[in-house]
């Protein structure tokens, strides 16, 4: 019988759990495991799986520190584990490896979930970009994001000049970053939310340069203070650009 594998919610056979040669897991070497050992008893009527919850604690703080999404609870992984073992029908001493890794083929999902959907349809770009400082800032510190990763910026720096489908690849993913938050700005413009001598795709540029410094800096430092004061000094630079629209309702709250 062929092993059954728990694969993107479901067990399924061995052989259909398969990745794409373009997985980010398989490119970029980004995901996380862990390795659990099960003991059976002496009479193989039981099997026991040592420190179970340790180790799916350990694996949950692996994948917040690399910034990929668990998708279920701690106690719902460790009891995944023992329906796997159970329908894999073990009679004796077992392994079991559950690995968490980024599936898609997509180049920034991350960025694109952390700063370009949020403001796919805003006409208040300034609280949205604001929120998203705040709130990113106040997870990654949380998650200690803050000490471990590779910034994005240093990848860009060190495999541009090496490999010019990269360099491609990233520049276009800076390109969106960047229209992204100018087509935000602009249509802030549109609604009064923003000033209308506001150079968007400037601001869109210093917006992007800015996230950068700010994860850059707080990395290198290793300092959550820094990070904090980094980014409350770029919200309070958003606020300078609020339209007459949007600062007198804000007044009026």
């Amino acid at each position: 019988m062929e092993p059954l594998i728990y694969f993107n919610g479901s067990f399924v056979p061995d052989g259909q759990a398969v990745v794409s040669v373009r997985s980010r897991a398989l490119n970029y070497a980004l995901g996380c495991f862990g390795g659990i050992r099960a003991y059976a008893t002496h009479d193989g009527t039981q099997l026991h799986a040592f420190r179970l919850d340790a180790h799916v604690r350990r694996l949950e703080q692996s994948t917040r520190i690399i910034g990929l999404d668990l998708t279920r609870s701690a106690a719902d992984v460790a009891a995944l584990v023992v329906e796997l073992l159970r329908k894999n029908n073990m009679r004796g001493d077992a392994y079991v490896r559950p690995i968490v890794f980024a599936n898609s083929n997509e180049l920034a999902p991350i960025l694109d979930a952390r700063w370009l959907a949020p403001l796919a349809d805003t006409d208040d770009p300034i609280t949205v970009l604001q929120t998203s400082f705040r709130r990113h800032i106040r997870d990654d510190i949380k998650a200690g994001n803050v000490n471990y990763g590779c910034p994005m910026n240093n990848l860009a720096q060190e495999m541009s000049p090496l490999d010019k489908g990269f360099h491609r690849r990233l520049e276009t993913m800076y390109d969106t970053w960047r229209a992204t938050i100018a087509d935000a700005l602009a249509r802030g413009q549109n609604a009064g939310n923003v000033r209308s001598d506001v150079d968007v795709r400037a601001t869109a540029t210093l917006v992007v340069v800015g996230q950068i410094g700010i994860w850059s800096t707080a990395k290198h430092s290793q300092s959550a203070k820094l990070m904090k004061d980094a980014g409350e000094a770029m919200c309070a630079t958003l606020e300078t650009l609020r339209g007459t629209v949007n600062r007198s309702r804000r007044s009026r709250r």
